[in-house]
């Protein structure tokens, strides 16, 4: 009798070269009907050949089972064998010869069973030991099939459903990884245009500060001006108080020469009485003189040189008279036009006022908006530089980014070598 120690390759698993014992169910073979239970048997001898019976026998069984049968099959005839030739001690040779052939065909028996064992055995771990190659290669998409209820079946099934949730792990892998290389390269695009509207900012920023350091340098020049313009109202306010100050001394010494107009009227007044009365008694005295007769000529002509004096004073006083009343009306009128400038003068002087009033409020607005556009260019430069900063940080992201995405087209040339399906 012919025995290939070698077991043959396992039949394969797909449905057009089924494996008479697959699956950890036993009633399969029935479910699918007589047509497959006639179909397996001929797979068993096509594949196993005369071990079929044997193979069929072992698959079904677990390693402790085999090895009780092996043993049983192995020390049970020699058992009784030899029991029979130390208690009976046959001397018949006929029966000689029929223990020495039950004991050649219990041999023969254990050893055929030996053989199934090896070929179960060897072919399983065969089947399993490639299994765990291809996945070893990467290849998760096949699930074997058990052969029989021993534990080379059990780890086979094992095998399959770790093959299936790795290829599920797998999947799910993939596709965070193809969901996260979509998310970075959204990343790194939304960074390019955030980096893009960074710099942008940073350029209008670059440009409003230039025109708030513009505009803090006229502001500068007009708050100089306004310094300039309150300067000089300062000045006008204290000219128009000197002027005030002058245009009221001018009035009082225009009262006193009104006073004193008034004083010198009243003496040519009085000369003027004096000379009409000193004409009269000249008069009388040229009289009593024409009276006397030659006694009194000299004394007429005294009194007549005492008339023309008297006449000549009385005509200076009138003269005299004349010029202070046209004076006097002269510095009347001089006192008005002063009393009217003094009030001019003091209406200039008020606006003056306001507009020196006005002037320190320009001042303060003008101070404060310096003060504020300081502020602005402060603040300003500090948005400045968190731009920058922020622009920085963008460049990191996009960096970042860009070693995330690299990092997941690696893995997903990894996760791609595995073959899933």
């Amino acid at each position: 009798m012919s025995m290939n120690l070698v077991a043959p390759s396992p039949p394969d698993l797909s449905p057009t070269h089924p494996d008479p014992a697959a699956g950890l169910d036993a009633g399969d073979a029935d479910r699918r009907g007589h047509d497959g239970a006639s179909t397996a048997l001929r797979n068993y001898f096509r594949y196993h050949g005369i071990y079929a019976p044997g193979v069929r026998l072992m698959r079904a069984m677990s390693v402790r089972g085999k090895a009780t049968l092996l043993a049983t099959a192995f020390m049970l005839p020699l058992a009784l064998a030899l029991h029979r030739l130390f208690e009976h001690q046959p001397h018949d040779p006929q029966e000689m010869t029929l223990l020495l052939m039950s004991i050649g065909f219990c041999l023969a028996l254990a050893l055929y069973m030996l053989l199934s064992f090896y070929r179960v055995t060897h072919g399983g771990l065969t089947h399993l030991k490639e299994q765990v190659g291809r996945m070893a290669s990467g290849d998760l998409s096949m699930r074997p099939q058990p052969w029989g209820r021993d534990e080379v079946a059990h780890a086979m099934h094992s095998l399959g459903q770790s093959l299936g949730r790795l290829a599920d792990l797998f999947a799910v892998v993939r596709q965070g990884v193809a969901a996260s290389s979509h998310a970075s390269r959204e990343i790194a695009a939304g960074n390019h245009d955030l980096a893009r509207r960074t710099a942008a900012a940073a350029a209008a920023i670059d440009q409003v500060l230039a025109g708030v350091g513009q505009y803090i340098e006229q502001l500068d020049a007009s708050g100089l001006r306004v310094d300039e313009a309150e300067a000089v109202v300062q000045r006008m306010r204290l000219d128009a108080a000197h002027a005030r100050h002058q245009m009221t001394q001018l009035d009082h010494r225009m009262q006193a020469l009104q006073s004193r107009s008034r004083e010198i009227v009243e003496i040519v007044a009085l000369i003027d009485n004096l000379a009409f009365r000193t004409n009269i008694l000249a008069l009388n005295a040229s009289i009593e003189a024409a009276k006397a007769g030659e006694a009194g000529r000299g004394f007429a002509v005294v009194a007549q040189e005492v008339r023309s004096l008297a006449g000549r004073s009385a005509e200076s006083a009138r003269r005299i008279g004349e010029i202070i009343s046209g004076s006097t009306d002269d510095i009347a009128q001089g006192h008005v036009l002063a009393g009217e400038a003094a009030q001019a003068l003091r209406q200039t002087d008020s606006q003056v006022e306001r507009i020196h009033d006005e002037m320190q409020q320009i001042v303060g607005l003008t101070r404060a908006g310096q003060t504020s556009s300081q502020e602005i260019l402060a603040e300003l430069r500090r948005l400045g530089e968190l731009t920058q900063e922020n622009h920085r940080l963008v460049d990191q992201m996009a960096l970042a980014s860009n070693a995330l995405s690299a990092e997941g087209e690696r893995l997903d040339d990894t996760v791609a070598s595995f073959k899933l399906v």
